[in-house]
């Protein structure tokens, strides 16, 4: 049996649709990359590398369960169920410390009991006679019926998930947490570089607070269920109902009054593949359009004789207690017992935890058991209400069967608690490594109770059923030590609530806010405003009136870099403070014009930090000898304003004039002897830098120098 892989390891194929080419290995941290900014669609597949079964990407993504990572700490409670990885929760010293995926935040402070009998009052999110008879998996979180806690959570948390789990749009507090120490090239593929021009993703967080506002239970699910040869999902909420607000058409879904996402071509026909709703009091069905529609027709027609799958599950439910997030899996492939060890694991040291955490030599073990095995409940709580606990409930096919799964989970345990006392001090020798995840800070502090939970597991069975059980109550200073962790996420907390409520009101976000997870560079540029077309022809024509006529020479840099800000195609987009505009319109002479600064990329920033310093030619095999020589005379200088080049004793300088929009390319002026010249540049994986026809048509190649610098020299045929 292969190992379960993490959500970093690059152990996946992807595909964009059923049949399509694929593509990998990729991790799933990259599909969910992929998936948030619609480089995937929803019919977008995964296959485990050495396998054959294609299985739903989304799916994959709602069963992998991890703890918390600095992508998905929230410092609220969960609520939703699993469809991104890590949700959990985390009560401590009779409050409430939430670790859980920001894309499953919605309230706070319920209370849930455990039963301690085999059998509970629970039942399905919806009637087993209304679910598809194919259903696989039935994913839930049930909270009291009480809202008067829910309704003191600020607004920000809940609009950010239902915009994702309730209108197909992108929870932005969980893509704001993942980008903290991302480069630029990360933040522009998700598209946060250009957040305020993003008007799909303001009106998805409207959608959301609006479903928030219409929440009669918060009570949330997902099925999911096969239809021919694909494995569809959708969630379950309970509103009072009402129309999503945005660009929806009306649709009716098996009779049930519904809406979906309008194509964009604005034609009266659902968008295919874009998101879906229909409501049956109180009863609020989301998804992809195809899957909404297959539910529908199910729910529709209600049967008399439920399925075998529905039955287990059925069965299952019965058998849970109240946990923060519950899976029920009908018929399970696989059941997964190194995933305690893989939430536990440090973000970049996980397979070297895991395998001194979970013992080897259990591959037979556990295809016995999975053999053996009709259902499967995971009671996904971590670390909640002071202690940290978690239960499997396996459902046997028979009793003789569960004796069986009894005795291999006893043989199991065993070898793992061994695995424990052997292995503890390389467990805490590794949590001792320093860190910058938030996820690797939590469950540092809680690294002993962790432990003791696991050499503590017991296993139980009453007939048909085996539980494998793992509690342990927090000591007194280990929940003070949580306590004080929740502490220091708390600026995370207020930028993330001041950035969603500046969205909500449909206005710029802080730009302080905005550097707490994307640096400050980043955060002025996102805030900005957009030059338009009409600005940059105003600004256009101040500068051809003030250039026109003789100019002295020192200005010819200025104009020349002010022309190709400010005028064409490149102009449109760009960052214009009001500030700025004003000081450009109202210069009186080119030379007040050209004080007036735009703010600058952060591309360059970091391209123009990459390009200060010297540089000389770097010979090619196909250069000629006389050609080595003159061209190795040829120097490049950058600072932080000036721009330097010579071949030989030429020497000439100018203002330093950058435009990048990605990480490695860009273009840059360059003063030659007949006058600036734009070149396009790329850094090289090597540290060099690569200059397009930098003569004639001769694309150069650069290498780091040292020599005497140029940028003090006298300005010798340059400007």
């Amino acid at each position: 049996m292969s190992q379960p892989s993490t959500w970093y390891s690059l152990d996946w194929e992807a595909r964009a649709e059923p049949g399509g080419d694929s593509v990998g290995p990729v991790s799933l941290e990259t599909v969910q990359g992929w998936l948030e900014t619609k480089s995937l669609g929803n019919r977008a597949e995964l296959r485990k590398l050495g396998t054959t079964e294609w299985l739903r990407a989304r799916t994959v993504l709602a069963t992998t369960q991890a703890l918390p990572s600095d992508a998905e700490f929230s410092g609220q409670n969960s609520s939703l169920p699993p469809r991104l990885p890590r949700p959990r929760r985390m009560f401590v010293a009779g409050g409430a410390l939430g670790v859980a995926a920001l894309a499953t935040v919605l309230v706070v402070g319920y209370r849930a009991h455990w039963l301690e009998r085999w059998r509970s009052s629970r039942a399905l999110p919806i009637a087993a006679a209304r679910l598809p008879g194919r259903t696989v998996l039935v994913s839930e979180a049930r909270l009291e019926p009480n809202l008067d806690e829910f309704a003191e959570l600020p607004p920000e948390y809940g609009a950010s998930a239902l915009a994702e789990f309730a209108c197909g749009g992108v929870s932005l507090t969980r893509l704001l947490r993942a980008s903290r120490d991302k480069d630029l090239a990360w933040l522009q593929e998700r598209g946060l570089l250009d957040l305020l021009q993003n008007d799909a993703w303001r009106d998805a967080l409207t959608c959301g607070d609006t479903v928030r506002k219409t929440l009669t239970a918060v009570s949330v699910g997902r099925v999911s269920f096969n239809d021919a040869d694909k494995v569809l999902e959708v969630g379950l909420l309970r509103t009072s109902g009402g129309d999503l607000p945005g660009k929806w058409l009306h649709h009716t879904f098996s009779g049930f009054a519904g809406q979906c996402e309008r194509p964009k071509d604005a034609s009266n026909a659902c968008q295919p593949g874009g998101h879906a709703t229909f409501y049956d009091a109180p009863l609020r069905v989301v998804g992809d359009l195809d899957a909404v529609e297959s539910f529908a027709h199910a729910y529709a027609s209600v049967r008399e004789d439920v399925s075998t799958n529905v039955e287990i599950l059925d069965e299952l439910i019965k058998l849970s207690g109240k946990s923060d997030v519950t899976t029920l899996t009908a018929k399970p492939e696989h059941v997964d017992f190194e995933d305690v060890c893989r939430r536990a694991a440090p973000v970049e040291s996980s397979e070297a935890f895991i395998k001194a955490c979970f013992p080897d030599g259990q591959a037979t073990l556990i295809a016995s058991i999975e053999t053996k095995v009709r259902g499967l409940a995971v009671e996904q709580d971590f670390l909640t209400r002071n202690r940290v606990r978690w239960s499997k409930v396996l459902l046997a096919r028979d009793e003789e069967a569960a004796t069986s799964i009894e005795k291999d989970l006893i043989d199991l345990v065993r070898d793992w608690r061994s695995q424990l006392e052997n292995n503890e001090p390389q467990l805490i020798k590794i949590y001792r490594e320093p860190s910058t995840f938030v996820h690797d800070d939590l469950m540092r502090s809680v690294l002993d109770p962790f432990l003791r939970a696991l050499r503590g597991m017991k296993v139980e069975r009453h007939g048909q059923v085996v539980r494998l059980l793992a509690d342990e109550e927090l000591r007194p200073e280990e929940s003070k030590t949580i306590h004080e962790f929740s502490e220091t996420r708390r600026t995370d907390q207020s930028a993330t609530l001041e950035i969603i409520d500046a969205l909500l009101a449909k206005t710029p976000p802080p730009a302080s806010s905005l550097a707490v997870f994307v640096g400050p560079e980043a955060a002025a540029w996102i805030v900005a405003p957009r030059a338009r077309e009409e600005d940059c022809a105003a600004l256009a024509a101040k500068l051809h009136a003030l250039s026109s006529g003789e100019l002295p020479p020192e200005l010819f840099g200025a104009k020349f870099r002010l022309e190709r800000q400010l005028t064409g195609s490149t102009c449109v987009g760009k960052a214009l403070p009001a500030d700025v505009k004003g000081c450009f319109l109202s210069s009186a002479s080119l030379a007040d014009f050209a004080k007036c600064k735009l703010p600058a990329s952060p591309f360059v920033f970091a391209a123009t930090s990459k390009l200060i310093g010297q540089w000389q030619v770097k010979p090619s095999a196909d250069m000629g000898a006389t050609e080595v020589a003159l061209l190795k005379t040829c120097r490049l200088e950058f600072s932080e304003t000036t721009t330097a080049f010579g071949c030989g004793a030429g020497r000439w300088t100018t203002a330093l004039l950058v435009e990048s929009s990605s990480s490695d390319v860009g273009s840059v002026a360059l003063p030659f002897a007949k006058g600036i010249e734009t070149h396009d540049f790329a850094f090289q994986k090597d540290g060099g830098l690569e200059i397009e026809k930098f003569a004639g048509a001769i694309n150069l190649k650069f290498e780091r120098a040292k020599f005497d610098s140029m940028l003090t020299a006298k300005p010798n045929g340059g400007t």
